[in-house]
């Protein structure tokens, strides 16, 4: 795999200065806001060349041993990086195995394991290994900065749904739903308690057929250190239209059950805190 070798010197550039799981992600030192001239400066030095400019004024290059990048740009400024990595079909597996143990041992455990990807996250920002078929077998290294997620769903990249409310930042997407924080709303409360609002948007709509939703908006109490939470306030939406307002008092802390709502919730806005 010996052309495969450069992406290493990417990821060794990109985690110089790392010192935990909580450090800031970043691809090959390249600050989030950064340039795009700037940015171009640095993959130019990591042995990219130009290829083309996008029309939303994303930009791609490619280098000589076949990997590709693609810088993404909000404003002419750096939000996020895919690199596909030069390795091919038998080569593949063994590869992305061997970038996951690099990322594991700059960053620790990551925040999520599946099959054909693992993925890291540190505050707004995230970077996953994956495997994927559409060119057939390839491994990519994705890099989403703050803000990543927020410009992909304004180019309608992610779920076709309406513009989220003034203020929030979509924290994590899936194909079926997404969940963003209400970044203005965070409160630090003693004991190191949040009081953050946060919202589960969906491409259809869930519930019974009584209480159909599409959107659901919550304001809770969440303890990062313990992760437990405390629900509020809870209000439904269809189409837009709010559907239901339910207030919530004497609520016992509890941790939410894996993979749920509550659990999401903690998640996003313990990350967005830490931003």
């Amino acid at each position: 795999m010996r052309r495969s070798t450069p992406i290493f010197i990417v990821l060794a550039c990109a985690f110089a200065t790392a010192a935990s799981a909580q450090q800031a992600i970043v691809f090959a030192d390249i600050p989030w806001g950064t340039s795009a001239d700037g940015a171009r400066a640095r993959a130019e030095a990591l042995g990219f060349t130009l290829d083309s400019t996008l029309a939303d004024g994303d930009q791609v290059y490619r280098r000589a041993d076949g990997a590709w990048l693609k810088s993404y740009l909000r404003g002419g400024r750096a939000i996020g990086f895919t690199v596909i990595d030069p390795a091919r079909r038998p080569e593949v597996d063994a590869r992305f195995h061997a970038l996951a143990d690099s990322l594991e041992a700059k960053l620790g455990p990551p925040a999520a394991t599946e099959r054909d990807e693992v993925r890291w996250e540190a505050g707004l920002a995230q970077v996953s290994v994956e495997i994927e078929f559409v060119r057939g077998p390839q491994v990519e290294l994705r890099w989403a900065g703050p803000g990543w997620f927020d410009e992909m769903h304004r180019r309608r990249k992610l779920l076709d749904l309406p513009p989220l409310p003034p203020g929030y930042t979509i924290v994590s997407a899936t194909p079926i739903s997404y969940v963003s924080v209400d970044t203005g709303f965070t409160a630090r409360l003693p004991a190191g308690v949040l009081r953050g609002r946060f919202r589960i948007d969906y491409a259809q709509a869930v519930g019974d057929s009584t209480e159909r939703y599409d959107a659901a908006q919550y304001e809770m109490e969440l303890d990062c250190a313990s992760k437990r939470t405390r629900l509020l306030h809870r209000t439904t939406f269809l189409a837009g239209q709010r559907r239901r307002d339910d207030v919530y008092t004497r609520i016992p802390w509890a941790p939410p059950q894996p993979g749920n709502h509550y659990d999401r919730g903690l998640s996003a806005v313990c990350r967005a805190a830490r931003r």
